[in-house]
């Protein structure tokens, strides 16, 4: 057991730690505290069966000190020692459940005597309490069971439920998913469970791969204020990121299931918010308010909008293309097996379009088995756009390798090499960072031409080789050749050609 002395006269506190033979009696000495402020940090972190405290002290009072820790959950005993013999300070005190109220100069064999009274009382509740804790803990992991999975109560569990019922307090449910290696978890778990009874009426298990903490009767805040201070010790302490989820809505004990689901479900969220060490349902609800009005993810439009950002280089805008998604996931709050899905077919999808452009260069991204096993045993969202990330950059040094530096050929580059796609010249501008009126300019100046006319000669130059080479009929060469009604694509011929492309086919065949 142990004991905790607090009084602002440092020869009293040496006092008591010398005229009680406190190991003797079962008890060590595990701080002193210097005055009340400094003694009720005390209580709190070392968690002490017993307190000596004197009532008269700078800055919190005695009875403060005690009325606060109680507050905060404390369940040890404490024995008053001052020198004032003031009848409303005694009987605040009893009100407040000391054990003993003794007067200065200490009489030592009447300490002793108390002590040894309240050592015995400390140990028939320690027993009572540990046999309690077996018991409710049990039951609570039955009532688990027989919500998630249907299974009923022996009549022994079912009495000590109805119990509960009646009872009718509110619980909070808090469960940790440990991220570290496994030597080390059962270390954690008893950090976790010393710290939290410490501060917080609490009933710990382990359900499942995790560690269930069922909280009573405590205002949120504070309930708030001691998992954080929790989360930065482990942090601090063992490097890792402790990942944990509350209900924060206040539960009867026959909600236990329900509620349980809810911060399971709430924890599955991990891989999606990795920057939410602990998750709760209005974190989470948080991020969809934030987010622009929700629109349908195209898989296929992403990764066109990245291969284009890739021909010309852009790192940058690609990046933010993948931030943009992960907010939209985020906003969605969708599960992991949907997040792995949407990155993977974005990374696949790209790689394709790389492919068919320039099968070389195509062949440095992993096959679409490899992608999907990669990010499903990335730790985070946030690791699988780094992943990706990593894999594009080496196609861009590739495309800068194979495409010229000067910016107006790189646009050059560009279209020819999407020439059959819907390109537009506002398209072009912000993929290269111009104006779009400028570019016209620029591009006139550089090629004799606007750029309407040569994004079509481009696309007619191709169709006359199409004609005169493929087996293919005109309205597939339209599309092919980026236009797509064959209206437009024959007026369009004619203008440039001055006849027909079925006219120019048959010609060709001669």
């Amino acid at each position: 057991m142990k004991v905790l002395i607090i009084d602002d006269e440092p020869n009293v506190r040496e006092g008591l730690k010398k005229i009680i033979p406190w190991e003797a009696e079962g008890f060590d000495i595990c701080g002193e505290g210097i005055d009340g402020q400094d003694g009720l940090e005390k209580i709190m972190i070392l968690n002490p069966d017993l307190v000596l405290i004197d009532i008269r002290m700078p800055g919190l009072m005695g009875i403060e000190v005690i009325e606060e820790a109680k507050k905060r959950g404390f369940k040890g005993k404490f024995i008053i020692t001052t020198g004032y013999s003031d009848f409303t300070y005694a009987k605040r005190a009893m009100g407040l459940g000391v054990e003993a109220y003794i007067l200065k100069p200490i009489d030592e064999d009447e300490l002793i005597e108390m002590i040894e009274k309240i050592k015995d009382k400390i140990l028939k509740e320690k027993e009572i309490t540990q046999k309690l804790d077996v018991s409710e803990t049990y039951v609570i992991k039955s009532l688990l069971t027989h919500l998630l999975l249907g299974s009923s109560l022996s009549i022994m569990e079912q009495d000590k439920y109805n119990e509960l019922k009646e009872k009718n307090e509110n619980y909070q449910l808090l469960l940790v998913d440990i991220e570290d290696k496994k030597e080390t978890v059962s270390l954690i778990e008893e950090q976790i469970k010393d710290y939290l009874e410490a501060r917080l009426a609490v009933k710990t298990l382990i359900v499942e791969k995790y560690l269930l903490i069922i909280i009573q009767n405590k205002e949120q805040g504070y309930i708030d204020e001691v998992i954080d201070t929790l989360q930065e010790k482990l942090a601090k302490r063992y490097q890792i990121t402790c990942k944990m989820a509350l209900d924060t809505s206040l539960i009867k004990i026959q909600e236990i299931g329900e509620s349980y689901t809810l911060v399971k479900e709430l924890l599955d969220k991990k891989f999606l918010y990795p920057n939410e060490r602990l998750l709760t349902s209005k974190r989470i609800d948080r991020y969809a308010k934030e987010s622009e009005q929700s629109r349908i993810i195209n898989v296929e439009h992403v990764s066109e909008q990245i291969y284009r950002l890739l021909q010309v280089g852009d790192m940058i805008k690609i990046k933010q293309v993948l931030e943009e998604l992960k907010l939209q996931l985020q906003s969605e709050s969708v599960r992991k097996d949907k997040v792995i899905s949407v990155f993977s077919n974005i990374l696949v999808k790209t790689g394709t379009k790389t492919m068919e452009a320039n099968q070389e260069v195509g062949k440095l991204l992993p096959s679409g088995e490899q992608i999907i096993e990669v990010i499903y045993h990335c730790r985070d969202v946030e690791d699988v756009i780094e992943y990706i990330e990593e894999q594009l950059r080496i196609i861009v040094q590739e495309f800068k390798v194979s495409s010229p530096e000067n910016n107006m050929k790189k646009i050059i580059y560009y279209i020819e090499n999407n020439y059959n796609k819907e390109l537009k010249l506002e398209l072009l501008a912000e993929l290269f960072n111009y104006n779009s009126a400028y570019l016209g300019k620029s591009f006139k100046n550089y090629t004799g031409q606007s750029f309407n006319v040569y994004i079509d000669q481009l696309r007619i130059n191709r169709a006359k080789e199409l004609l005169r080479h493929k087996e293919m009929k005109v309205y597939e060469i339209a599309k092919a050749v980026g236009y797509k009604h064959i209206d437009y694509f024959h007026s369009k011929f004619k203008k440039y050609v001055g006849i027909s492309p079925l006219e120019y086919k048959k010609n060709c065949e001669k």
